[in-house]
């Protein structure tokens, strides 16, 4: 059986999570909730609203502990759908701005824009770091490197392919 996809919303501005649920032939010792044994080593359960409720309370519990034994909340779920695996976008290097709008996983532009601006960040830094480690005098480079996060293009981009096009100087 194929797995039945999940888009789990949560709290505290958390990425959406997606989740498969596992409806089986698996193989285990232990019977998952609402599962049953088709011969002595595999068990099969079927997607009901009830089964896939209980697996996000056991996949996403309201509590943790840290690692001196504090007890700590956690995220809370807000909402749960069945989506399809063609719901869900394949390419994942915007995976923190994925939003369920209700008929689909899709990206949250503006998220992207944040998440692209860390990405570029990340890279004039190590170009940066480069230039001063051979002691290059390339002041302007460095500057260029810079004003590359302000670039206009990435709030004007109102797709995630024309965000892509924006790139640090070479």
């Amino acid at each position: 059986m194929e797995p039945v996809y999940i888009a789990i919303t949560m709290d505290s501005n958390e990425p959406l999570r997606v989740m498969q649920f596992e409806r089986g032939p698996m193989r285990g010792h232990r019977l998952p909730l609402g599962a049953t044994w088709v011969d002595s080593a595999h068990w099969v359960r079927e997607a009901t609203p009830e089964n896939i409720a209980n697996e996000i309370s056991r996949a996403c519990p309201s509590e943790g502990m840290t690692d001196d034994g504090r007890v700590v909340q956690l995220p809370k779920v807000l909402s749960w759908r069945v989506i399809r695996k063609e719901d869900v976008p394949v390419d994942r290097s915007y995976r923190d701005a994925w939003v369920d709008d209700g008929s689909a996983v899709v990206h949250d532009l503006e998220k992207c824009r944040h998440i692209h601006r860390a990405q570029m960040r990340e890279e004039v830094a190590a170009r940066i770091h480069v230039l001063n480690v051979t002691g290059s005098k390339g002041d302007v480079k460095r500057q260029e490197l810079v004003d590359a996060m302000d670039d206009p293009r990435i709030d004007a981009a109102q797709t995630l392919d024309e965000l892509r096009l924006v790139k640090a100087p070479s």
